[in-house]
Order: structure tokens, then sequence, then C-alpha cells
């Protein structure tokens, strides 16, 4: 079961969906996100990115808006330093 954020403060499971279908014997999970404005407005980045779930990235980087700069670099150079597969389109 999924929780979501309430009063008591219980612990929430973020990746309980993926957990879950690795469990099924899905070999890959791809985590996706976009940024800009959207086709009718402008410009539209998003990428797309396989690494295991036991990753320091997953645990730190669970709202990439929240992220500085300089972090948001580094997790980008340690991204492509450790393998991962990454894609993206401008």
């Amino acid at each position: 079961m999924y929780f979501f954020d309430n009063e008591e403060n219980e612990e929430i499971d973020k990746l309980h969906y993926e957990k879950y279908y690795l469990d099924l014997g899905y070999k890959y999970i791809c985590g996706i996100d976009e940024v800009g404005r959207g086709s009718l407005f402008g410009e539209v980045t998003a990428c797309a990115v396989i690494m295991p779930l036991d990753d320091d990235i997953i645990k730190e980087a669970n709202d990439s808006k929240k992220l500085t700069a300089k972090k948001e670099k580094s997790y980008i150079k340690l991204s492509y330093k450790k393998h991962y597969h990454i894609q993206y389109i401008l």
C-alpha cells in the first residue's frame, strides 16, 4: 500500500511502485522528468535515466526544483561517471 503524507508523518516509501515492478521481474525502471513551459509556450527539455534504486542520488534528490545549481551539476557529472543510461531531448 502506498502511504501519502499525513499529519502523523508516517514514513513514506517513495519508491514503492518501482520496488513492486522489480519484484515482478522487470529489470529496469526509467525515471523521466521535464522542464519548460510546454510546446504551446516555448521550449521543453525532457530527460530519462535508468539507475539502481539504492543510489545516493535517488535518496538525496527527490525534487529537482529544490536542488541548488551546484548540487544539480554534481549529480549530472556523477551520473555520467557511473555510466547510467541517460537520454535527453531538447
